[in-house]
């Protein structure tokens, strides 16, 4: 019973909230856009118990994710294609952020760090794939090590354990490919490499 009452107070506090945001929106171009967002995000709400009961609950959280992101790049290509480059540049900044922030933490919690990170997107507003990653430069420091791990003077054997790119190494094989999945896009436009301190 505390499940529906729960579910019921979702719903009506996202239905205020997004009355309140509909009409706090000052410009009248972007209010399609944020109709439509929110009337997904209302309808999947809605049906949720059922998508829980089913078991496809992780697949409606993708789906949302996936259509995020198509909005993202809708809002980014109205941007681009309005001529509002200050606004354009500042997305894709804030792009460039989010990508940043994920990529430090991923290399964290493998016990690196982040020395820098190059990001290409596809800036042809014509295209499919506008606003999609066409290449990723990582480069990485540290040791690799968790925090429950102690450090101890490698054994000189004559081989390196790293090939020239780094990417023979499994944690950063593991990054690579973590972050294909995450962002949609091939392995191959994805970099990672290891650079001594």
């Amino acid at each position: 019973m505390n499940r529906v009452l729960d579910w019921v107070r979702q719903i009506a506090v996202f239905y205020i909230l997004m009355t309140v945001v509909q009409h706090l929106l000052p410009a009248q171009k972007y209010r399609k856009y944020i109709r439509l967002y929110l009337g997904v995000v209302f309808i999947l709400l809605v049906i949720s118990p059922v998508f829980s009961i089913v078991g496809l609950s992780e697949s409606l959280a993708e789906a949302m994710e996936e259509v995020q992101g198509q909005m993202a790049r809708e809002d980014l290509r109205l941007e681009a294609k309005t001529g509002n480059e200050a606004r354009y540049q500042m997305i894709l900044t804030e792009y460039r952020g989010v990508i940043q922030e994920r990529v430090t933490q991923m290399a964290g919690q493998e016990g690196y760090f982040l020395r820098s990170l190059s990001v290409v997107f596809e800036e042809d507003t014509d295209s499919p794939d506008f606003g999609r990653i066409l290449s990723l430069d990582i480069v990485l420091s540290g040791r690799g090590l968790s925090s429950s791990e102690i450090y101890i003077e490698p054994i000189e054997t004559g081989e390196e354990p790293w090939q020239e790119d780094g990417e023979a190494h499994p944690i950063m094989k593991k990054i690579r490919a973590d972050l294909a999945e995450e962002y949609e896009v091939p392995q191959e436009v994805i970099s990672v490499r290891r650079q001594e301190e």
